[in-house]
């Protein structure tokens, strides 16, 4: 049981410092974290509503939406109704947003992709549906043991 306990926290850690790289990376573009991750969801073009982004990357909705009534304002982001949605928007970034997106992505990119190699080549792409899966057993017992898990859905086929 100490060993799954010392692993458990060398995960922990991990993933914390891991964090701490793209709060470091949010900061030097003068954004917020959760501006940051906003900002690397909309960067693939493809219009997304709040409440995607808000699931997907677990951030709170009224951080969201300040987000991006804030950005708008701007000129970095602009909504669209969704057809069929009554009160749901979809947002897509400005040539502004993306030119935004593009300059504080371009650095964040090549750092991610050095280390995805690199782990790559020492443990292989099964290292990320390990931690996945990890992620998704984790929210299940979350779920069955505090009655409640974060939103995000996964599934281990992805």
């Amino acid at each position: 049981m100490k060993l799954v306990r010392k692993q458990i926290a060398q995960l922990m850690t991990a993933l914390n410092r891991i964090n701490c790289c793209y709060a470091v990376c949010a900061q030097s573009a003068d954004l917020k974290d959760n501006e940051l991750m906003i900002l690397y969801a909309l960067a693939d073009g493809v219009p997304y509503s709040q409440k995607q982004i808000c699931d997907e990357w677990d951030i709170p909705r009224t951080t969201m939406n300040t987000i991006i009534k804030d950005w708008e304002k701007k000129g970095l982001v602009s909504l669209s109704p969704i057809q069929g949605k009554r009160r749901e928007m979809n947002i897509l970034l400005t040539d502004a947003g993306q030119k935004l997106a593009d300059s504080v992505l371009d650095k964040i990119i090549e750092m991610e992709n050095a280390a995805m190699q690199e782990t790559v080549e020492e443990f292989s792409p099964e290292f990320i549906r390990a931690i996945r899966s990890y992620e998704a057993r984790l929210r299940a017992h979350c779920q069955r043991i505090f009655g409640e898990a974060p939103s995000v859905p996964f599934s281990p086929k992805e």
